[in-house]
């Protein structure tokens, strides 16, 4: 989606020029991209169920501040399918900006509410065309395997867990 096209998912939402983006419609936008992406939402999270890797998504309001924060998590395993794992207990798991750090800034100032109307847009191109393909790309083993080995995780939490089932994976897997 082109920056006219995440300024018409605005105007869907009725926000054109508001003084302080709402968190229900910041929430709307971005569920809209990973609804798209074929993500399904139980509850706060968004998942989608990969070969061997359950994908996790959510967005979670600050406390101190109208600031979002948008966290993904990677579950190295199935899931019953009634409802997925939490971001934080995921073997792989952190902040969208620990993988884009060369996004960070946009990341951040587009996600306090105060600066949204301004910067939403772009922060949906950058969802459409670098997060969501970077998770769903990790949807299998050997994928996270390789992001793995090429330092992709090295700004989010990669526990040991992870670590070992990728080192058995790397040794009798694909």
């Amino acid at each position: 989606m082109n920056k006219d096209g995440s300024r018409a998912v605005l105007g869907m939402l009725g926000l054109q020029q508001p003084q302080c983006m709402n968190k229900l419609a910041f929430k709307e936008g971005v569920g809209a991209l990973f609804a798209e992406a074929g993500f399904k939402r139980k509850g706060a999270v968004w998942g989608r169920t990969g070969t061997d890797v359950v994908v996790v998504f959510r967005m979670t309001k600050s406390d101190l501040a109208q600031t979002f924060y948008l966290d993904f998590g990677l579950h190295l395993g199935s899931v019953d399918g009634t409802s997925y794992p939490s971001v934080h207990r995921c073997e792989i798991n952190g902040r969208i900006d620990g993988l884009f750090r060369e996004q960070r800034s946009l990341i951040a100032e587009a996600c306090m509410l105060e600066r949204a109307e301004q910067l939403f847009p772009d922060l949906l191109d950058f969802l459409r065309s670098a997060a969501l393909p970077f998770l769903l790309d990790c949807m299998s083993m050997g994928r996270v395997r390789d992001h793995y080995l090429d330092g992709r995780f090295s700004g989010v939490l990669v526990s040991k867990t992870a670590k070992d089932k990728l080192a058995v994976f790397a040794r009798h897997g694909a």
